[in-house]
C-alpha cells in the first residue's frame, strides 16, 4: 500500500507552497515471504527434527507462540501435539512433542530466536505438507509451510538374473564330496553362487555387517559349510 499526503507552507514571503509527501508502507514479518521448512528425506517409521528460526524486525519485545497444524476434517489426530517420542510416531505426520519442545520465547527487538523442534514422522512414501502458525503480538498469526518427502529402502536378492527369497544349493553328495563308498576322486567340491543386491527403494540403505543365523560372533560369515564373502558391509 502506498499513502500520499500533501503540505502548504505559508511565509511572509511566499503566500504557499504545498509539498507533496508519499511514504509505502510495509507490514512487518517474523519470517521472509514464502518461507518453508523443509525437512530431509526421511526413512518411513522414523523422524526427522528441525527448528524454526524467526527474527523480530521492529523495535521492541515480541512474544512468539509456535501453534501446531490443524488435524484435516475427518480425520483427527494427523496434525497437532504429542507428549513423547513414541506417541509422535503412532500420531501425525507433523508434530510437537510436549516434552522436548520450546513453543514460546520473548524476542528482544532486532533480535533472532528458535522454537521447536518440530518433528517430521511420515507413515509411507510421498511427499507430506502443513502449515504452522506463529502467534505474536506483532503480526497477529503469521504461517509457515512445512514439507518434507517420506521415503524407504527396499533390498531385493538376484541369483543368475532372478529375483529370490533364498539361495539354494541342490547339488548330489557324489559331486559334493565323492561317493559314499569306495575311494575318493578328489577333494571335495566348493559351491557357490553370486547374489546381486539391488536397491528398489528411495533412500539409500547402507549395509553395516554381515552374520549367517547361527554363527559365532568371531566367524560371522561362517556357519555348517556355508560362507559369505567378502564378509563386510557395504552400500
Amino acid at each position: 500500500d502506498v499513502v500520499e499526503a500533501e503540505l502548504t507552507l505559508s511565509t511572509d514571503v511566499l503566500a504557499s507552497h504545498t509539498v507533496r509527501a508519499r511514504g509505502a508502507l510495509a507490514r512487518p514479518q517474523l519470517l521472509p515471504m514464502g518461507e518453508v521448512l523443509t525437512f530431509p528425506l526421511t526413512q518411513s517409521g522414523s523422524v526427522s527434527l528441525e527448528l524454526v528460526h524467526f527474527h523480530n524486525p521492529s523495535d521492541h519485545p515480541v512474544y512468539v507462540q509456535l501453534l501446531p497444524p490443524p488435524p484435516p476434517a475427518g480425520a483427527p489426530g494427523a496434525g497437532g501435539e504429542c507428549g513423547s517420542v513414541r506417541e509422535c510416531l503412532e500420531s501425525s505426520t507433523f508434530l510437537l512433542p510436549d516434552r522436548t519442545l520450546t513453543k514460546s520465547a520473548v524476542v528482544p527487538p532486532h533480535a533472532r530466536a528458535s522454537l521447536g523442534p518440530v518433528l517430521f514422522a511420515p507413515k509411507g512414501e510421498g511427499r507430506r505438507w502443513a502449515t504452522l502458525w506463529l502467534r505474536n503480538n506483532l503480526t497477529s498469526l503469521q504461517p509457515l509451510t512445512v514439507v518434507g518427502v517420506g521415503a524407504s529402502g527396499e533390498l531385493e536378492y538376484f541369483v543368475r538374473g532372478s529375483k529370490v527369497a533364498s539361495v539354494q544349493f541342490e547339488e548330489s553328495a557324489f559331486n559334493v564330496g565323492g561317493p559314499t563308498e569306495g575311494p575318493r576322486l578328489g577333494p571335495p567340491i566348493a559351491l557357490y553362487h553370486a547374489v546381486t543386491i539391488h536397491n528398489k527403494g528411495s533412500l539409500s540403505v547402507s549395509v553395516h555387517s554381515i552374520k549367517l543365523a547361527g554363527a559365532t560372533s568371531a566367524a560371522p560369515c561362517s556357519h555348517r559349510g556355508f560362507g559369505v564373502t567378502p564378509c563386510e558391509g557395504f552400500e
